[in-house]
């Protein structure tokens, strides 16, 4: 299970802002100590600041090491 956060934060006060559809399309995160990748179209957060990728069967497992986003977008 992965975490991916979209959201972008702000280095004086630490607030968090969520993107919108005109700043990004896909949130794309890679883990370098796995060598694997997720890529989820903000969408799917509904809102939210984060989501979680499940690498085989479950929550948006379609998106792990796979580039089927950009083919929904």
């Amino acid at each position: 299970m992965y975490v991916l956060e979209a959201y972008s934060l702000n280095p004086v006060s630490g607030e968090k802002k969520g993107y919108n559809r005109t700043e990004v399309d896909i949130i794309v995160g890679y883990n370098h100590k796995d060598d694997c990748f997720a890529e989820v179209p903000l969408d799917d957060f509904n809102g939210k600041l984060s989501g979680v990728v499940h690498a085989k069967e479950g929550i948006r497992s379609k998106y792990f090491n796979s580039w089927v986003a950009l083919s929904e977008i």
